[in-house]
């Protein structure tokens, strides 16, 4: 395929971030309205080819659309309501011309339409954020405040950076400043080749194949967790439960796995874990 994107998500005025000021009072739940503030915005550094990007929350209150394509280079900016709680946005290509049916990041969801033979597991490269209210007293109040979430305990997909505004970075008198995220070197040539996983799947690459052309593209990159517990597409490891014996030192749910331990184990050893420590800082490799 080919892969030489970069998906560039800016937040132009996240918001709170602990900056002084007036708190402003407490506001109704916005109507989606075109009104509210581009608080989000996603571009394409693709030189080629168009990207699609989907998107909803876990609480089904998302008003904007679930599938946007960005042609190269170009930018998509979202209106994004104070209050607009679990939110997930993550990249597709080579989709039809609805935005569906992709070879990458057809995981599904919301709005989402998979190709024949089912959706692929979902180890997309992700944006998750809930959003506070414009101007909020962060520091006093952390319901005003973006919160976001970056990581790597699925997988990945395509190459990302994040930004932030400065608000959230020099602007922000939080005890801990908010850090851009740079994984555009997080390419999928990166993915570990070889992973012990254990006995029961033993030594194992990590690349997602494709689901045409035999298989012959690499379309995703499974977590050691993911590898183990994801069963799409007809992955032959992807027996186990998360918090079983063969996943669980991998996938760190807590509990029963304490995060001690969890520390200790092959999760924080593995091939993966480094390839995300080395190409994505500030992203953790497991949960």
């Amino acid at each position: 395929f080919g892969f030489c994107c970069l998906v560039l998500a800016t937040f132009l005025s996240l918001q709170g971030c602990g900056k002084n000021g007036t708190t402003p009072s407490p506001s109704p739940t916005p109507s989606p309205t075109p009104a509210a503030p581009e608080r989000l915005i996603v571009i394409n550094k693709c030189a080629h080819q168009p990207i699609w990007i989907a998107s909803f929350s876990g609480k089904d209150e998302w008003p904007g659309p679930k599938v946007v394509k960005i042609a190269p280079g170009q930018k998509h900016s979202y209106g994004i309501p104070s209050g607009l709680t679990a939110m997930r946005f993550w990249p597709k290509m080579f989709c039809d011309e609805n935005g569906q049916k992709c070879e990458i990041g057809d995981s599904g969801g919301p709005g989402q339409t998979c190709d024949e033979g089912g959706c692929a597991p979902p180890v997309d490269s992700k944006f998750e954020a809930t959003f506070g209210t414009p101007g909020g007293d962060c520091l006093n109040n952390g319901t005003l405040c973006d919160w976001v979430d970056i990581s790597a305990v699925d997988g990945y997909t395509l190459p990302y950076k994040i930004e932030l505004s400065d608000r959230c970075k020099k602007d922000s008198n939080l005890p801990k400043k908010g850090v851009d995220i740079d994984c555009s070197n997080l390419l999928l040539d990166a993915c570990p080749t070889q992973e012990d996983l254990g006995d029961t799947c033993h030594s194992q690459g990590l690349a997602v194949p494709s689901k045409g052309k035999a298989g012959k593209e690499t379309v995703g990159c499974y977590s050691p967790c993911a590898k183990l517990t994801y069963a799409q597409w007809n992955n032959p490891c992807g027996t186990h439960a998360p918090n079983d014996t063969a996943a669980g030192p991998f996938c760190c749910p807590t509990p029963p796995v304490d995060p001690a331990v969890c520390r200790k184990g092959p999760a924080s050893k593995s091939n993966y874990h480094n390839v995300i420590h080395a190409k994505c800082p500030h992203v953790y490799s497991f949960s």
